[in-house]
């Protein structure tokens, strides 16, 4: 730029020269360009055209809440109705719950469930479920009154092992005992099987426990010998060992109450607690000693040092020897037969006799037979 451009610029305007009304220019500018009337002309259409946007954007904003204020009443449908939570009842008399849904204006209807004895007569269900959200008036509840366990028929459990029981009595709402009892069984296969229980044949009523009897295996124990002791020794031994003791007298030379036999037999096995008879001497026979050489006097005090009491007979037998004049030389009955303690007793007396007879009678069994 020149030095005189600058002045130029810096110089004060010229005066404007008015063409027309409202119309100037200055003296140093062509005609051709724009004039301050001009310029005042654009400011006022822009700001027109501003106000004309903004109540274009303004008229959409309202459609637009029309259009969407219109959508929601259309699609909503109509106006929902208030909803209330189920009250909790369960386990109140059901005297109270009657009286707090009537006080809250809910319908319902009361009906009789099973339950255990201790909830009889109290609340154990209501439906719908407690907290669910319904609507009052629409909705009746359902109230169910424990009225206490029902009763089932309680199976046959016979032959059935533990598991096998328990099972089935679950099933039914039954249980199974676990304090069982032991009873032996003669069949082997039953060891351990159920063979008996509690209302067998019968019913009982859900949550029932069910004990149980199973069979266990028979202990047996070997009978100890007894034999030839007296019979409160053989007694007491025979109960020591688990047995028990029946007792039967027989006549024997043996002395009163000793054992003659037993039955089992010695070291035979057999249950415990099984009856063992004793077979005991009575102590009413006596053995027949040898009488033979003596008078009548010495044979009468040997028999009556046994304990014999019966009576004597004589007979005189002839014989040839004279050391046997006057001596027994047999009696009947005979040396170690089994005699009573009252037994009649024949004693062959010898009667000597130089020239006996031919036939002599004979000198032991005697004229009786033996006792017994």
């Amino acid at each position: 730029m020149s030095e005189e451009d600058r002045t130029a610029m810096m110089a004060p305007p010229a005066a404007t020269e008015v063409f027309s009304p409202g119309r100037h220019r200055s003296p140093d500018r062509p005609t051709g360009t724009t004039s301050a009337v001009a310029i005042e002309d654009d400011d006022d259409g822009k700001r027109r055209r501003s106000w004309l946007i903004a109540l274009v954007t303004l008229a959409c904003v309202g459609v637009f809440v029309l259009v969407a204020w219109l959508a929601t009443t259309m699609f909503a449908g109509p106006e929902q109705p208030k909803r209330t939570a189920v009250p909790p009842l369960e386990g109140q008399t059901t005297s109270a719950a009657r009286s707090t849904l009537t006080s809250t204006g809910w319908l319902f209807d009361v009906t009789q469930c099973e339950s255990t004895a201790e909830k009889v007569g109290t609340v154990v269900k209501v439906t719908p479920a407690p907290g669910t959200q319904v609507v009052k008036e629409n909705q009746r509840l359902t109230v169910c009154e424990g009225g206490g366990p029902a009763f089932v028929p309680v199976p046959d459990l016979y032959g059935k092992n533990k598991s096998e029981a328990s099972t089935m009595l679950r099933e039914i709402g039954l249980t199974l005992g676990l304090d069982d009892e032991e009873v032996e069984v003669e069949d082997p296969s039953m060891v351990g099987k159920i063979v008996d229980w509690d209302s067998k044949g019968d019913s009982a009523a859900r949550g029932t426990t069910i004990n149980v009897t199973v069979g266990k295996e028979i202990s047996k124990s070997q009978v100890p010998d007894v034999r030839s002791l007296s019979y409160d020794q053989a007694k007491g031994n025979l109960e020591a060992a688990g047995f028990k003791v029946k007792r039967e007298e027989r006549d024997s030379d043996k002395d009163a109450n000793t054992v003659l036999e037993q039955s089992p037999s010695a070291g035979e096995s057999v249950r415990q607690g099984s009856e063992i008879t004793l077979v005991v001497s009575n102590g009413a026979q006596l053995t027949m000693p040898s009488l033979t050489g003596k008078s009548k006097e010495e044979a009468e005090q040997a028999l009556k040092q046994m304990g014999w009491s019966g009576s004597i007979q004589e007979q005189e037998t002839e014989t040839s020897d004279l050391s046997k004049d006057d001596k027994v030389i047999g009696s009947s009955p005979s040396e170690g037969q089994k005699i009573g303690k009252n037994q009649s007793v024949t004693l062959q007396i010898g009667k000597y006799d130089s020239n006996p007879s031919t036939t002599n009678p004979p000198t032991s069994g005697g004229l009786f037979p033996p006792f017994g």
